[in-house]
């Protein structure tokens, strides 16, 4: 299971709602992407982690790669593998 490594000083990640989640398509290909190589991996954290990337290149949201495996190790370096 992974869960989002982000401090409650960037709370701007935490969604309560669903609607709250921008871009839904890609945060629905992030969730696969982590189910295809076996790993759970919440819409909520999914969305989390893709925003932190982004916000980090100083930019609203990314483009999600053609690659899946570019996805996956770029969304994974923002979150930390925990116990279920």
């Amino acid at each position: 299971m992974f869960s989002h490594n982000l401090t409650t000083d960037n709370m701007k990640y935490v969604y309560e709602k669903e609607e709250d989640i921008h871009y839904p398509c890609d945060v629905d290909r992030i969730v696969k992407v982590f189910e295809d190589r076996g790993h759970e991996l919440s819409r909520n954290d999914a969305h989390a982690a893709w925003e932190a990337y982004s916000d980090a290149l100083c930019a609203g949201w990314l483009i999600l790669p053609d690659e899946d495996e570019h996805v996956f190790e770029t969304a994974k370096q923002y979150l930390t593998e925990t116990e279920c």
